[in-house]
């Protein structure tokens, strides 16, 4: 910046600005997986209200700027407003929508905005210090470079911490975010809301570059383009809003190609060309595919023919070095409750999935609950954590849970795992751990900008890793892990928050026979050595049969066989008959003929 002549200096002073409005988008669309095509636009209104502060009230640059980002802000709340129903596509046309409403409400009406002239712009001056760019370009150009310096590392502080996490959690999986206690409405609204006051502060520094400023140039064009050059850069690598910020109109890169004809001309085509590498090589941003590309370079110059646990379906067996700190590994037991569930009944329209069924999960113990396909089992487990409405009682230790959201119930003692996992991918085993022992403190969101800490897991996830043998894969990430070890890695997150009940949806779907038996002695474990009580839903019945105090058998929504002993259920006909059919069924045993007690419900 030193060096440079004032037009280059200007060049790059636009340039960083705009990188701050990149980032923006890389916060609430890279982080949080909201598609937001209005950044650009809202920044425009937040720096129209610093310049009319200042020309027209004839508050200090301070207050004025101050004044633009929060206001910004709030237009960031309204914004995000519809991205607490919808996402993707229909997210974006909702943002679309709102951001031309804004500008034709503000930035081009010519009685707010000004005439074709513009708004002129009082000079700027930070506390004493004249930041005027005509005369000081290069000051200006600093204090730009050290507002963009402070938006990195505040987001850099935000990925590592537990709101970054967050973040990326709901990004990833909606739905297993929830589930593990995260607010998804509130890291959703606080990405608009930072994010548009990052968008304030960006443009209105590229405002205050000018005497004179039309606002109605800045469209939604302009804030399409901005966006788009963000997801070139890399979207969700902190770099990649400043290279996307460099091929932007008046940038460094426009500034270079002025010196061969119009900028205008040839930036078009050249951010065309960018698009269309990141659609054919990948939607993660140039950034992004050379660093992976670098990656792959580097595990082939270091493999090795020794062997890898993610070879495998299964734990690697320990060393016989490592059978005695195995051996010692102890649980804290956790705050025993009892799950009581009666009467639940859901109803999808005229659909009746889950007709009245009662089931009791009591600490210490594990809870069968099986049947053939669509006998509403997942339905079931969807209903007690509150994923799904439903009829009839829902209590844990006497407290009628049935209200409550699914966050709370987690916070309660409540967990859940999925069918299919439902790992966040772009977070480590470690920080998948983490995110399942977040406390949800809502003061994260200001001092993980400011100090993140360390990645931080309760003793109930360090103690989980261990028994599961996940400790040295806590740096990988999901995509790299064997099948079976993304099964324990679910099961483990859910165990980090320390649960009471624990709910497990098909945890052996895929795995062999000696993965299954293996997983069978961990739920044995966490239900004798954790006292938690375990509600398994599974189609592997021998190890239902082998692992289970008590089983519960439905068919079609409703209950076949209520709480009985794997024994009883290993002969009962009508459990033949759903699984096998009739014939078979009727070869078994009379179950009049059992000595056990009549269990048909």
């Amino acid at each position: 910046i030193l060096v440079l002549s004032d037009g280059w200096v200007t060049a790059m002073s636009v340039t960083l600005a705009n990188a701050v409005v990149g980032l923006s988008v890389l916060l609430v669309t890279g982080y949080a997986g909201q598609l937001s095509l209005a950044q650009y636009l809202i920044g425009a209104i937040g720096a129209f209200i610093a310049v009319k502060l200042m020309d027209a009230l004839g508050l200090p640059f301070e207050l004025s700027f101050l004044g633009g980002v929060v206001s910004a802000m709030i237009i960031g709340a309204v914004l995000g407003a519809p991205a607490l129903r919808t996402r993707g596509v229909n997210l974006a046309v909702s943002t679309l929508g709102i951001a031309i409403s804004l500008y034709a409400l503000f930035l081009a009406n010519t009685q707010l905005a000004g005439s074709t002239d513009g708004l002129p712009v009082t000079t700027p001056s930070l506390f004493g210090l004249d930041l005027d760019p005509g005369e000081h370009p290069r000051r200006y150009a600093i204090a730009v470079l050290a507002v963009l310096l402070v938006t990195l590392l505040a987001l850099a502080n935000l990925r590592r911490g537990r709101a970054g996490r967050r973040l990326l959690a709901v990004r990833s999986n909606e739905r297993a975010a929830l589930a593990l206690g995260i607010d998804v409405y509130v890291a959703k609204l606080y990405a608009f809301m930072v994010a548009a006051g990052m968008a304030a502060v960006g443009v209105s520094l590229v405002a205050f570059l000018n005497e004179r400023v039309v606002f109605s140039r800045f469209d939604v064009f302009t804030s399409i383009t901005a966006t788009t050059s963000t997801v070139v850069g890399g979207i969700g690598m902190l770099i990649g809003p400043i290279i996307g910020a460099a091929v932007l109109p008046n940038s460094i890169v426009s500034k270079f190609i002025t010196q061969w004809g119009a900028a205008d001309t040839y930036l078009p085509l050249v951010g065309a060309i960018l698009v269309l590498l990141v659609l054919i090589t990948g939607a993660d941003g140039l950034v992004e595919q050379n660093r992976q590309m670098l990656v792959k370079l580097r595990h082939r110059q270091h493999r090795t023919p020794t062997t890898d646990v993610r070879d495998t379906g299964t734990r690697p067996e320990p060393d016989t070095a490592e059978e005695p700190r195995r051996a010692a590994v102890v649980a804290e037991p956790v705050p025993p409750r009892t799950l009581e569930v009666k009467g639940l009944t859901v109803r999808f329209g005229g659909v009746v999935a889950v007709d009245g069924i009662d089931l009791t999960v009591r600490p210490g113990t594990v809870h069968g609950l099986i049947g053939p396909n669509g006998a509403g089992k997942t339905t079931f487990i969807d209903a007690v954590t509150g994923f799904v409405a439903a009829e009839g009682a829902v209590a844990l230790d006497g407290e009628d849970i049935r209200r409550v959201g699914s966050g709370r119930r987690v916070r309660k003692g409540l967990a859940r795992s999925f069918q299919s996992g439902e790992l966040f991918e772009d977070l480590t085993v470690r920080e998948n751990l983490a995110v399942g022992c977040d406390d949800g403190a809502l003061r994260r969101y200001l001092t993980d900008l400011v100090r993140p800490g360390p990645v931080a897991l309760s003793p109930a996830a360090v103690l989980a890793a261990r028994e599961f043998g996940l400790e040295p894969l806590y740096d990988e990430r999901p995509d790299s892990l064997s099948f079976g070890h993304r099964r324990l890695v679910s099961i483990a997150r859910a165990v980090a928050s320390a649960p009471s009940v624990l709910l497990l949806d098909e945890p052996a779907a895929g795995l062999d026979e000696q993965g299954a038996g293996e997983l069978a002695h961990l739920i044995r474990r966490l239900a004798e050595g954790w006292s938690i009580g375990v509600l398994l839903v599974e189609h592997n019945l021998d190890m239902v049969l082998s692992v289970c105090d008590e089983i519960t058998v439905m068919a079609e929504g409703r209950r076949l066989v209520a709480a009985a002993p794997p024994a009883v259920v290993r002969t009962h006909p009508d459990v033949l008959r759903a699984y096998v059919g009739e014939s078979q069924a009727s070869e078994a045993e009379p179950y009049a003929d059992s000595e056990e007690q009549p269990l048909m419900s």
